[in-house]
């Protein structure tokens, strides 16, 4: 896969045709008509392909091809006609334009605007290349490394194209094979070899060798060691230089602290300069940081909207599709369903297979005035999958096997799985690993598979099945009990950046398997230790180790838990008010009112209610009731106490919701009190 700082760099140059020299009014009449500020943009249209029309009929075949271009890709007026299209690229081949080879070769390999026919785009390409062309061979060298058009990936042939193109001039051709090199990515991996093109690149003031240095010195592998003081330096140099790209890039990592030393003020900054110049990524990226609260900055609703509609109007689809997903569940800005799921529905007839998905699970799970609709939810997960999105398989899959929201089909669900854990989708191998460690009927246990399995994802960069292995160790899932095996599991998570890695050792000192003694100050002191190190999931987990407590070996605290909170406030980003929420006591009738007044206020609750239910039952049930009066399906008092009027109003309650045969064997459990705030 091409790298941010490779590919960004090539859309800059994508569109640009060698030697075009038609005349000086068709120019202008081009240039006439890209700007908005003009209201006879149609007739300049028209004049600019009348100009080129008259250029073409005399036989230039620079206006050929740009009438070629003009009508594949349609716009501004301009019909798209491929057909037309297709005929201009002939006659300009004809007239001996290498350039006009060498696009058509480029397009009717990709299918791009025109009928893909990778054998007759790759003859065109093949010609241009003997004539040293150096776009031609830097397509043939793309073509080979990634494996367009169907062909089989061949690095030795995209190494050598590449090359030819580097050697000729092509400074885009060098830079995409150093970047390859560094990471074998379609080539013979040659990190020393690569970091020394780039360092070559980078002499010669090429700001996005710069970058990619940058990247490699902030992450190191292959043989490259982390150099945060040279990655900062290879940072600051491609600014200077202008890079808008590394601007964005830098700005994201000091906000976070990913791989140089956080500063996320620094960070703000540029984030916020490159956006102010439209930057796409920059955009994106500050509504993310106010979305969710990264960096220590407390949430903003209303910033987060704006900078992701901005990016999303500037043609960001991935901002559209966030912002989408986070309207419909009030996650970091204002709750908007209807408005939410229209825009998906947008992107889905656009053929976005992340907005199918996205429909698929707000239908499967209804909720915030969208019914479920099991059989809506199951159109939308077949059409993602019919449009190559492997999520989509992977989540339907352990749906299916599970009977989590549409009716439970364990084969398919299993076939699924494994379709898609043949594309090496980790998740789809952890689902897997997962289901034959334990065994989940109907899938009988089978310990070696779901351990090798679970090994194959953690091989391939899933650091979580680290941590479901260290589980299974404890549990005596893989055989007998082994915590030596376990604890090198959590280490090697943690080693990997995993987060959670820090939660489950310390929850191994707090509920340790058989054999094994508890010891919950070491719990603690591990847990502070993280959290210290700024581990968001370490400081929710202390918090809510000392406000539930563990039994007898450790009383619940809120006092404590209090403290704690207070400590981390800053590092708990969107979470702080959720958990500031829990630390409140209630263990009245009028404490739990004004508790459930509080509750209904939070627009994402699908954890909320889980952790309040673990918290304070009684509470949570107080919830319940209040809901269901509200629905006229309980007319018992609100007290938060399960009288025999409160359960059969749950149960009546979860017989009405579609799409879930039942909220679980017992009424008064996290996942009925879940279904029925979803629902009602």
């Amino acid at each position: 896969m091409e790298t941010a700082a490779v590919r960004l760099f090539l859309l800059t140059i994508a569109g640009v045709i060698a030697c075009a020299t038609f005349s000086a009014s068709a120019q202008e009449s081009l240039r006439f008509s890209t700007s908005p500020k003009h209201s006879q943009s149609n007739y300049a249209d028209n004049k600019a392909v009348a100009e080129l029309e008259a250029l073409a009929k005399g036989g230039n075949s620079h206006a050929l091809l740009e009438l070629a271009e003009s009508y594949r890709k349609g716009g501004r007026g301009i019909e798209p006609d491929p057909v037309r299209a297709r005929g201009y690229f002939d006659q300009a081949i004809a007239a001996g334009n290498v350039n006009a080879a060498q696009r058509l070769g480029s397009i009717l390999v990709k299918g791009d605007g025109l009928a893909a026919d990778p054998a007759a785009g790759l003859k065109l390409l093949e010609g241009a290349a003997e004539k040293d062309h150096l776009w031609a061979l830097y397509d043939l060298g793309e073509i080979y490394r990634r494996g367009l058009g169907g062909l089989r990936p061949d690095p030795q042939k995209a190494e050598s194209y590449l090359t030819r193109a580097k050697d000729a001039g092509n400074t885009s051709a060098g830079l995409v094979l150093a970047a390859a090199q560094l990471k074998g990515d379609g080539v013979v991996s040659n990190p020393h070899k690569a970091v020394a093109e780039l360092e070559a690149l980078a002499k010669g003031g090429n700001s996005h060798a710069l970058l990619e240095l940058a990247e490699s010195y902030r992450k190191g592998g292959r043989g490259i060691e982390p150099d945060p003081v040279r990655a900062r330096g290879y940072f600051d140099q491609a600014i200077a230089a202008g890079n808008v790209n590394a601007a964005q890039r830098l700005g994201s990592i000091l906000v976070k602290g990913d791989g140089l030393a956080a500063d996320p003020a620094a960070g703000l900054k540029l984030l916020e300069g490159a956006a102010e110049k439209d930057h796409l990524w920059a955009l994106y990226d500050l509504g993310e940081i106010y979305r969710r609260g990264l960096g220590g900055l407390r949430p903003d609703p209303q910033k987060a909207e704006s900078y992701l509609t901005r990016a999303k109007d500037a043609g960001n689809t991935s901002a559209g599709l966030v912002l989408a997903a986070a309207q419909l569940k009030g996650d970091g800005v204002v709750s908007d369903p209807h408005k939410a799921v229209a825009e998906l529905e947008a992107l889905a007839k656009g053929g976005n297979s992340h907005a199918l998905l996205e429909l698929a699970e707000s239908y499967r799970k209804g909720g915030r005035g969208i019914e479920p609709d099991p059989v809506r939810a199951r159109g939308y997960f077949d059409q993602a999958i019919a449009a190559g999105n492997v999520n989509a398989a992977q989540r339907l899959g352990s749906i299916l096997v599970k009977g989590d929201g549409l009716a439970a089909d364990p084969a398919a669900g299993l076939k699924l799985l494994e379709g898609a854990a043949e594309k090496d989708h980790l998740w789809a191998l952890y689902d897997l690993g997962d289901l034959y460690a334990r065994g989940y009927p109907p899938v009988r246990r089978n310990r070696p598979l779901g351990k090798k399995l679970l090994a194959l994802a953690a091989s391939r960069g899933l650091s979580q099945s680290y941590v479901r292995m260290a589980q299974a160790e404890l549990r005596g899932e893989f055989g007998r009990i082994s915590i030596s095996r376990a604890m090198n599991f959590l280490k090697t998570a943690e080693l990997a950046g995993n987060k959670h890695a820090v939660v489950a050792r310390a929850d191994a000192y707090l509920n340790p398997p058989r054999g094994a003694k508890a010891n919950p100050q070491r719990a603690i002191r591990i847990l502070r230790d993280a959290a210290g190190n700024g581990n968001e999931a370490a400081a929710r987990s202390l918090i809510d180790v000392r406000r539930r407590g563990r039994g007898r070996m450790l009383k619940s605290n809120l006092n404590e838990a209090r403290r704690e909170f207070e400590k981390y406030r800053d590092i708990l980003g969107a979470s702080a008010r959720h958990e500031e929420f829990l630390l409140k006591a209630a263990s009245t009738r009028r404490q739990y009112a004004a508790l459930s007044k509080e509750y209904f206020k939070f627009e994402d609750r699908e954890r909320l209610m889980g952790d309040l239910f673990a918290t304070n039952v009684n509470a949570a049930l107080y919830i319940v009731q209040s809901k269901l009066r509200s629905k006229d399906m309980y007319k018992g008092r609100l007290n938060g106490v399960a009288t025999s009027n409160s359960i059969r109003a749950i149960l009546l309650a979860c017989k009405g919701i579609k799409g879930s045969s039942s909220c679980g064997p017992y009424p008064i459990s996290s996942k009925a009190f879940l279904l029925i705030d979803r629902y009602y």
